[in-house]
């Protein structure tokens, strides 16, 4: 925030009413975070500091009557919230806000007054504290009541209760031993009880013993029988079968047509007898004592036998052979069992796919019966035409799968929800119901314990917490009044820095209030130059800002700081010391923030210049310090003389108050001021120069000066002694030691007002010649913007010898 403001419209209060002042106006490659206003008492220094101190605080829409901020359009700028933490205004309303001096102590220093606060929040803390531990101790009391295992009132005793009635036999670990088939009980431990839970379905308990009892025997049995699984069902069924094949095999006809009479004949014998197949008739006719015919029951021959079998041998020719050898092809494996299994064994499946394949399977064998029939009744008559029946194999193939799957799914199903851990495992979760029905007293006691226990346990830990945080509290507190020490110790380190002494003027904390120490000496307060207060406001001041930081991060927040006069009223003695802190402490600002801004006013010229000097230091530090940085603009200093209500850019040009001063009155004694100038103030600009002049070089009043024995002996080289004794002496007699501590500051005053206007140009030129004759260097210095002015001064000093 304190980056978007550059400038401050004033409020209508005042005759700087509605007045716009773009402070810290920049340009686009520079930036401008320090501005200098001088400006003559009453031009409007102070309604300034007055209106940034009261727009710091306003927060919200902007609103015409009031100060606003600017930003670098000149447009007011909305603040969300006040930026009393981040704009510091030091004037006269804040030493007499925050310095107060009585006659033995500092009443405050702001710090005093916040540590003051700090000791009663301590003290309302540490009795807070032993309330708080008062109660500690009584509940520690009823703790210790909870924790004793022998009170009814501990969930301990309870605990015990329940572990006891699990334990031993009949109990929950005597039947989860005999679930296990362990040869002890189970273990009982603290959070076992916590497995037992109210039985979803509230059956009885006499009930959930008689189910565990027959359940646990199954079990038993299951485990002396070592398995008790059903078998997979396991059936011999072909793979597959040619229907059409076999069939179109058996409706084959063997070719005839080159059997004799009589071969065919006995084809048609054998087929249509069933005596006899071609290979047992064979047989028969080829063993030597076959003499009689087993159709005919005739006497043979030896030559008919043979005759018989030609032709025999004939019908069983080599294709013959073959249509068997693929009949026999088609021949089934079967059993003598294979239609008698057992299926009994399934019946526990209750399964109706378990008929459907008992029926199934008959139909099977017996069609495989039928097909070994057909091959057999074929490979005997293999001319012989045979009426074949409808065969259903393939499609009994097919089905009798699909169903032996089924089955032996259904065995599976069966075998898991049987089995040995099934059953364990239902046998466990009635242990757990029985259980329960068993320990629900003493579990009802142990858990309305535990609650009681939980809510006073919440409670004591509320109450332990509330003790650390206080504890906490303290400790800050604690640690705040340290800082305070801190702080003071700052403020001394400072005092030491501007007065060039660690003990010149020191501030000390004693019994909550803090004393002045001048040079070791207590000092009473209301004694101390006003010079010196400030000094110890100043260092507050920035003090001030710092509030909440860190050691390790002062001066880092953003800032805006206003101060006015900061050095018009200090002795001469201290003017460079204070600058120089002053130096120190905006180079801290503007260095470690790149957001903090300080405008500084004064009424004094010289202070205005010395403070350009200042902020030149600052800003070259700063510029070097960042060289190289392109994204840090360059820092530049405005300068402003505050004049009809406006801020004018003000020009040094290299020269100070008393160069300014100095060419004044030789331009009074050349009789070459201009006209519209303020020649009233002449006589006291004379004599600034003249005490000014004296305190530099001799650091004496102009009165001892003229009794310097270095100054006669200068004189003396010009013969002027008598002269300057004439004339000048009485100059300086008029003026009056009563303005010699104004003088000093080279502060403004009228005097001499009864010298004529050529009484005053003769003074002025003695007062050129007076000091040309001690140190013409540094006149001929000092005026070297005039044309000729040796030979001017040469002619008054001819002029001056004539007179004397």
């Amino acid at each position: 925030m304190i980056a978007d403001i550059q400038g401050i419209k004033l409020g209508k209060s005042g005759f700087l009413s509605d007045t716009v002042l773009d402070i810290f106006k920049s340009k686009a490659s520079e930036t401008a975070r320090i501005a200098l206003i001088y400006g003559k008492n009453g031009s409007g220094k102070s309604t300034i500091a007055k209106s940034v101190r009261e727009a710091a605080i306003l927060s919200g829409t902007p609103e015409n009557d009031l100060p606003l901020f600017l930003d670098d359009q000149l447009n007011a700028i909305s603040i969300n919230e006040p930026l009393s933490n981040s704009v510091f205004v030091f004037d006269e309303t804040y030493i007499d806000k925050n310095i107060k001096f009585n006659e033995e102590h500092l009443d405050t220093i702001v710090l005093l007054g916040k540590q003051k606060s700090l000791d009663d929040d301590l003290k309302k803390a540490e009795s807070e504290l032993s309330k708080l531990q008062t109660q500690k101790e009584l509940l520690e009391k009823e703790k210790s009541d909870l924790e004793n295992i022998e009170s009814q009132n501990s969930k301990l005793y309870w605990l015990n209760k329940i572990k006891e009635a699990l334990k031993g036999d009949g109990s929950w670990a005597e039947r989860d031993r005999k679930i296990k088939g362990n040869r002890n009980n189970s273990a009982v431990n603290d959070e076992t009880y916590k497995q037992f839970k109210k039985p979803l379905d509230n059956k009885a308990k006499s009930d959930l013993t008689i189910k565990f009892n027959e359940q646990l025997e199954e079990l038993n049995d299951k485990r002396n029988a070592g398995s008790v699984n059903l078998q997979p069902l396991v059936l011999n069924v072909i793979s597959q079968f040619d229907t059409k094949g076999f069939v179109d095999l058996l409706n084959r006809v063997l070719e005839t047509n080159n059997l004799t009479e009589r071969e065919n004949k006995i084809i048609e014998i054998i087929e249509n007898s069933s005596l006899a197949t071609f290979e047992e008739i064979k047989e028969y006719f080829e063993k030597e004592d076959t003499t009689i015919c087993p159709y005919c029951f005739q006497n043979i021959s030896f030559v008919y036998k043979n005759e018989v079998l030609d032709s025999i041998g004939k019908i069983l020719n080599k294709e013959v052979e073959e249509y068997k050898a693929k009949l026999e092809k088609f021949r089934v494996f079967t059993t003598e069992t294979q239609g008698t299994i057992n299926f009994d064994e399934y019946r526990v499946l209750k399964s109706t796919s378990l008929d459907k394949l008992q029926h199934l399977w008959g139909e099977y064998t017996e069609s495989l019966s039928k097909i070994n029939k057909l091959v057999d009744t074929k490979q005997t008559s293999p001319y012989a035409h045979i009426e074949v029946v409808e065969i259903q194999i393939e499609h009994q193939i097919i089905e009798l799968k699909k169903l032996i799957d089924v089955i032996n799914k259904e065995i599976d199903v069966y075998n898991e929800s049987h089995s040995v851990d099934i059953l364990k495992s239902e046998l466990f979760q009635l242990n757990k119901d029985l259980t329960y029905y068993e320990i629900s007293v003493y579990l009802e006691a142990y858990n309305s314990r535990e609650s009681k226990e939980i809510e006073f346990l919440n409670s004591y830990n509320e109450l332990k917490d509330s003790i650390k945080n206080k504890i906490l509290e303290i400790n800050d507190i604690k640690q705040k009044l340290k800082n305070e020490k801190i702080a003071i110790n700052l403020i001394n380190k400072w005092l030491a820095y501007i007065f060039y002494s660690d003990n010149r003027l020191k501030v000390e904390c004693r019994d909550s209030k803090y004393y002045l120490y001048s040079r070791g000496e207590s000092v009473s307060p209301d004694k101390i130059s006003v010079g010196e207060r400030n000094s110890i406001a100043l260092c507050y001041f920035f003090l001030s800002t710092m509030v909440g930081d860190s050691e390790d991060k002062l001066y880092e927040k953003e800032c805006y700081l206003v101060i006015d006069d900061p050095i018009s009223s200090l002795d001469i003695d201290n003017r460079i010391g204070l600058l120089s802190f002053l130096r120190y402490q905006l180079e801290q600002y503007i260095s470690k923030n790149t957001n903090t801004k300080v405008l500084i006013m004064t009424h004094d010229l010289q202070i205005f210049f010395d403070l350009e000097k200042v902020g030149k230091q600052v800003s070259e530090f700063y510029n070097q310090k960042n060289k190289g940085d392109n994204n840090r603009k360059k820092l530049v200093i405005n300068k402003y003389q505050l004049v009809n209500k406006q801020l004018s850019p003000l020009e040094t040009k290299e020269y100070h108050e008393y160069t300014k001063l100095l060419e004044q009155v030789y331009k009074y004694a050349n009789g070459t001021m201009e006209e519209n100038s303020d020649m009233t103030t002449i006589g006291n600009s004379i004599r600034r120069v003249l005490e000014a002049f004296s305190t530099f070089l001799f650091k004496q009043s102009i009165e001892k000066v003229t009794y310097c024995p270095e100054v006669q002996e200068d004189l003396k080289k010009y013969g002027l002694c008598d002269y300057f004794r004439n004339h000048l002496y009485r100059f300086v007699l008029h003026g009056g030691s009563h303005m010699s501590e104004r003088i000093k500051g080279l502060s403004s005053t009228d005097f001499i007002d009864y010298l004529t206007i050529e009484e005053k140009q003769r003074t002025a030129k003695d007062i050129i010649l007076f000091l040309y004759c001690i140190n013409s260097g540094h006149i001929l210095v000092h005026l070297k913007d005039f044309n000729e002015v040796e030979s001017v001064i040469e002619s008054w000093l001819k002029e001056a010898k004539s007179i004397g």
